[in-house]
């Protein structure tokens, strides 16, 4: 009843600037598209006006000069770079995010054959943030990791790589039928790219390419999980920081032109800790399972068709801690046109098949879209979910702008309908949100 009479209010001054960054995002879409059409109209009169100069080509007076250019010379430094940002997601009631990162990347080859990559990130968390608010102290807060530390080696057709990384399977974009082996870092924020929640861990791994024939090998000493938050305050104490083990697997995947199909087997933990009410007290736990995947992808022109089927065994189920096999599935396509603008989509179901405690079949619907203008300054994207149970709709538009070499801004807007709170849904987000960003790169 509450949320039926918030809606009959008119107009605050968050939803009318909320309608206000609606159309100003619509209004830069059409004049991107408006400017695409003008530059195609003038490159196409620019190119009658070369073809009619073309007898300079043919005559004495034109001659073509050998410019001598040394190479630069290079430094260690070179593959540096720095960034820094701000980033604010604003409600119709307050603020909800309130974070700034401090990122440094390097690239480096140090002789043939052998390339050194680190990405560190620093983010931190003022006071009006959500995960502040969740602590006892309330008190403002920083955290660092490794996005990648790694060394790579190749030789042949072979490539070896050790080191802190992320794997990514399967074909289907937005689904995780078979994307079982890198975890997911909740306490990032989810705009357009699933890219931005993976969790690197640990891990040797190794690929090989042949005629028609891919190989991968990995091996992790210590699984990560899912990451829910970084203090036990913030999750009612329940304890999500577990112990695991190793997990090892391996992908074969045929390809053939016009198409490609791989078979995938692992040792793995559950990367979602199951929380267990037992004997009036909540416990954490995750389950060693053996897991099969069969992922393909066949090219129709532009279109590609694609599809996942994962299988994984003794999977723990919430609260009541039963175990139970599950059996994924998904398909999918993606369409790219030839001035990069791209459209995908996909259906991905979930079957628990034992036991009486067993949830209910889950469908999940996602989009994508992405699309850019200005000469890709002016870069567009939208994410789309729908899930059946827990009923479940979000989306999420954001438009990224680089001022120049140094400067980007950015504005997302979000927009989500939830049956109702779901404390075990990392995904659900806020009912209207607005998120602002600015970077600077050096």
């Amino acid at each position: 009843m509450l949320q039926h009479l918030r809606r009959e209010k008119p107009l605050t001054g968050y939803n009318r600037l909320f309608v206000c960054l609606c159309a100003l995002l619509l209004a830069l879409s059409l004049s991107g598209i408006i400017h695409a059409e003008d530059n195609t109209g003038q490159n196409l009169l620019a190119g009658d006006d070369l073809l009619a100069d073309d007898d300079l080509l043919a005559s004495d007076d034109f001659e073509f000069q050998e410019l001598s250019q040394e190479a630069p010379e290079s430094h260690w430094y070179d593959g540096l770079k720095t960034s820094l940002s701000v980033n604010y997601t604003l409600t119709p009631d307050d603020i909800y995010l309130q974070r700034g990162e401090a990122r440094l990347e390097y690239d480096f080859a140090p002789q043939e054959g052998w390339f050194f990559r680190a990405d560190g990130l620093y983010r931190y968390f003022f006071t009006e943030d959500a995960l502040v608010e969740g602590r006892d102290d309330r008190q403002s807060y920083g955290v660092y990791k490794w996005q990648d530390l790694w060394l790579q080696y190749s030789a042949g057709a072979c490539a070896h790589k050790a080191g802190r990384q992320k794997l990514i399977w399967g074909e289907v974009e937005g689904t995780f039928a078979v994307d079982v082996i890198s975890p997911f870092d909740y306490t990032e924020q989810l705009l357009t790219d699933y890219a931005n929640l993976r969790l690197a861990q640990d891990m040797l791994f190794s690929e090989c390419y042949f005629d028609g024939l891919q190989t991968q090998v990995f091996f992790v000493p210590e699984a990560k999980t899912d990451v829910l938050q970084h203090h036990p305050s913030q999750f009612s104490g329940v304890n999500v920081n577990l112990d695991t083990g190793s997990e090892y697997g391996g992908r074969l995947k045929l390809l053939w032109e016009g198409g490609d199909i791989s078979l995938m087997l692992a040792r793995l933990y559950q990367n979602q800790p199951a929380v267990i009410l037992e004997n009036f007290q909540l416990r954490t736990a995750v389950s060693r399972y053996e897991f099969v995947g069969l992922s393909s992808s066949i090219a129709v022109s532009r279109l590609l068709l694609k599809m996942d089927i994962g299988y994984k065994t003794d999977q723990l189920l919430q609260v009541s801690g039963d175990r139970s096999d599950r059996l994924d599935a998904a398909i999918g396509f993606e369409y790219t046109t030839t001035d990069n603008h791209s459209l995908n989509g996909g259906v991905w179901t979930t079957r628990y098949l034992d036991g009486d405690s067993k949830p209910d079949p889950t469908n999940i619907l996602t989009l994508g879209w992405s699309k850019t203008y200005f000469n890709d300054d002016l870069a567009m994207s939208l994410l789309g979910n729908w899930v059946d149970e827990p009923r479940l709709f979000s989306t999420t538009l954001l438009a990224e702008y680089q001022l120049n070499d140094f400067w980007n801004v950015s504005c997302a807007l979000g927009y989500a309908d939830n049956e109702e709170e779901q404390p075990f849904l990392p995904l659900a987000q806020q009912d209207k949100s607005v998120t602002l960003a600015v970077k600077v790169e050096f």
